[in-house]
């Protein structure tokens, strides 16, 4: 063999084994198929130690799980160390649709972690049915300030019964709080029936009556206004308390 001939041999042999290489990896991956990121491989990933993933696992068992996932989601939201877990797992029992997690969601009421609690208002509202409504009732009647605004404003709208009219009246009259009394107003604008209007016109001269606020301001200890009725908030105010009785106006009481 020539000098010349010795030269380009190993070059020849560089390039046969480039392209079988690169042949190699084309059939790898055209046989290569990763597992289907089902309900099953997602119920493989909520032992991680890995919040970020459990999270993610639990949140898609909520959107491709059935019923049966409720047992798998259960001890996550009862006893996961992370809040932000805890939250995702209330979440994804609302997108389950189960009635046999209303149980469980109405603990989680009390969850310490604010979220935890918030997404259960959210899932007992979508699941809906008596027993969600009465553990909702029951929580807004002797929770927190925040909590009450919560089921006022998210969950007691979407239950169109005369009980959820009801309650939102009797809130209505009762709080002392602003952030409760221009939230339920707000919702008697989707529930209210002629029912709700003679309640509803009361508040038309002044909408803060018998609130923290009232008529003018909440004082502090020292005598100063912290929060002051300003001439904003009484026309946007004013402006939920006419729809509210307009829209009640026009519909008929709810059926007992």
């Amino acid at each position: 063999m020539s000098a010349s001939a010795r030269r380009w041999v190993p070059s020849l042999f560089l390039v046969v084994a480039i392209v079988v290489g690169v042949l190699a990896l084309r059939r790898s991956g055209e046989s290569y198929r990763p597992p289907p990121r089902d309900a099953s491989f997602w119920r493989h990933q909520v032992d991680s130690p890995a919040d970020g993933t459990r999270a993610t696992a639990i949140k898609y068992l909520g959107k491709f799980g059935t019923e049966d996932d409720l047992e798998v989601i259960r001890p996550i939201l009862t006893e996961d160390p992370s809040g932000y877990v805890r939250a995702i797992a209330a979440e994804s029992l609302g997108k389950l649709g189960c009635e046999r997690a209303v149980p469980l969601l109405a603990a989680a009421l009390d969850d310490p972690y604010q979220p935890v609690a918030d997404e259960a208002v959210r899932s007992l509202a979508v699941i809906g049915g008596e027993a969600a409504f009465a553990h909702l009732a029951e929580a807004a009647q002797k929770g927190s300030q925040h909590r009450t605004a919560m089921i006022v404003a998210v969950a007691l709208p979407r239950f169109q019964t005369r009980a959820s009219e009801q309650l939102l009246i009797d809130l209505m009259n009762e709080t002392d709080a602003v952030q409760i009394r221009w939230r339920t107003i707000r919702a008697l604008k989707q529930v209210g029936t002629r029912t709700s209007v003679p309640e509803l016109r009361k508040l038309v001269d002044n909408p803060f009556v018998g609130t923290e606020i009232g008529a003018a301001g909440v004082a502090s200890p020292e005598g100063e206004v912290v929060v002051e009725v300003t001439g904003e908030i009484r026309e946007v105010v004013d402006e939920i308390l006419a729809e509210a009785i307009t829209a009640a106006s026009s519909r008929p009481p709810w059926p007992r």
